[in-house]
């Protein structure tokens, strides 16, 4: 039994997916690409190896940084980027890679007798001969009255989206070239357009991202209904004309917050999109990211009033700042699988556990994991994560959650063993909470499974009023050395989870 508990364990390590993989929660890059300064402005390689961006100086202004892609799949300690930052006076940017040996960026360069002079533009740099070539946009100087030009070039149709203030606001245009079929440093560019309403607001629009598609545009706005002082937002292009759009979405809690989100793209590899966040940052913008297909489909959790929380009664707390003191409290790895089947409608049922398990998630600490996962007709993995920090996100989530369906908990059981035994924690808390009215009963499988992991703690949250299924949750809870914990009201629930949590993993 243990050469196969071993085998099934190397299996479940070595297995695809991998667990960052199932995240819909944004991830700070970390201590490798964000500072205690300013991160702005993601963009990546051709290949997706490589990710440029510029981070605000000691001089005041920005320079470009890159970071570049281990074999761990994780990103390597950030390097200045040789050759795009000459001495001069203005701040510089990566916008795109278009060719391996040649890059969009941000004014235009010219080496002088007295040194380097940037002014405002756009050049193609050619890093293999450290030559900056201008790209001639007719009235773009005169039109940006010398203020910063934003720029993404979509390179399967070689169109050029700016955003820029012309007047008071930022507004995102599009320029064409005329004559396509040219070497990108020898197009010609027609004028730039205005792109109309409901895209471009009375408010400020900017930092444009055209996916793939040449369709789907996303962008940061600070127009009024959003959730901080801007919010990325997604817009589609109805039919083949830049004139007419659909109405932008807001891409909801999953990446903004009630501070400011900026500056988002998606990966080459399509799997994760990336932006910058001033929430959870190291001390002003820092770069995230997150699974690109979490933001397809929007939760019904409408935007807080500006400048408050997400939830008002769990206000931010200060990373590292917990209860559960880790010279006190071991390493948790908790599984959290919830049922969220028709029959736990009601008050006294799932309302009860949002909670509580809010409580709980407010004082975990860098060195604890939590997977949230939940079943009904199937299970879903709603996040797996160690260190969370962005925790008001996790709580929209929970929020989010509603009961439909039946109740397959077989499914349920099975995915959270996996990834229980799949991050299984040496010297510390390895515990399974199931939360369930109880309606619902183990197959022969179900048990032989508990049964072969005794070192992982099965704990069951009862909830509703259903005497019977109340018991047959504690023989479940007792039968597998765990805890038993009926939720009745807010008064007595609140604490329940993070109580049962100190319980198993004080020293």
């Amino acid at each position: 039994m243990k050469k196969a508990l071993k085998s099934l364990l190397l299996w479940l390590l070595s297995g695809m997916p991998l667990l960052a993989q199932t995240n819909s929660i944004k991830e700070n890059l970390g201590p490798s690409v964000n500072t205690k300064e300013d991160q702005i402005l993601p963009v990546f390689s051709l290949d997706g190896n490589t990710l440029y961006f510029s981070e605000n100086a000691t001089t005041g202004r920005y320079e470009i940084w890159f970071s570049q892609r281990n074999e761990a799949g994780t990103w390597a300690p950030k390097q200045k980027a040789e050759g795009l930052n000459p001495p001069t006076d203005g701040s510089k940017y990566v916008f795109a890679q278009v060719e391996n040996d040649l890059l969009l960026v941000n004014g235009w360069f010219e080496q002088t007798d007295i040194g380097w002079v940037q002014s405002t533009g756009l050049s193609w740099y050619l890093p293999s001969q450290k030559r900056f070539v201008r790209l001639d946009i007719p009235t773009l100087r005169t039109q940006a009255k010398g203020r910063f030009v934003n720029a993404f070039l979509h390179r399967p149709t070689k169109m050029l989206l700016l955003s820029y203030a012309e007047n008071e606001r930022k507004d995102i245009y599009v320029c064409q070239p005329e004559n396509p079929s040219a070497p990108w440093t020898e197009l010609r560019w027609q004028m730039p357009e205005r792109l109309p309403a409901p895209l471009n607001s009375e408010f400020d629009d900017t930092t444009p991202f055209l996916d793939n598609d040449g369709a789907t545009l996303y962008f940061a706005s600070n127009r009024p209904g959003g959730y901080g002082a801007d919010d990325i937002y997604r817009s589609r292009r109805l039919g083949d004309s830049w004139t007419q759009w659909s109405v932008p979405e807001n891409l909801g809690f999953r990446v903004n917050s009630n501070y400011s989100e900026i500056y988002y793209c998606i990966a080459p590899s399509r799997d994760f999109a990336y932006f910058v966040s001033y929430k959870h940052s190291y001390g002003s913008g820092d770069i995230f990211m997150l699974r690109a297909d979490s933001t397809q489909s929007f939760p019904d959790i409408k935007p807080p009033p500006r400048d408050t929380q997400i939830d008002p009664l769990l206000p931010m707390q200060a990373v590292g700042e917990s209860e559960l003191e880790v010279a006190k409290y071991k390493a948790n790895n908790l599984v959290f699988l919830i049922d969220r089947s028709g029959s736990m409608k009601g008050d006294n049922k799932l309302p009860l556990l949002k909670s509580s398990l809010k409580r709980l998630i407010g004082q975990l600490r860098d060195i604890d994991r939590l997977t949230l996962m939940s079943f009904a007709d199937s299970a879903i993995v709603h996040f797996s994560l160690r260190g969370v920090t962005q925790k008001d996100s996790l709580y929209a989530l929970i929020d989010s959650l509603a009961a439909a369906g039946e109740t397959k908990a077989n499914k349920g059981l099975e995915l959270a063993y996996d990834y229980t035994v799949r991050n299984f924690v040496e010297d510390g808390n390895n515990e399974i909470i199931l939360v369930t009215d109880g309606l619902f009963s183990l197959s022969t499988q179900d048990r032989q499974r508990i049964n072969a992991n005794r070192r992982i703690i099965l704990s069951v949250v009862g909830l509703g009023n259903d005497g019977k299924a109340l018991s047959n949750l504690r023989k479940l809870a007792t039968g597998t050395k765990g805890s038993f914990i009926h939720i009745q009201n807010h008064e007595t629930g609140t604490e329940a989870l993070l109580e049962e949590v100190k319980s198993r993993s004080r020293r």
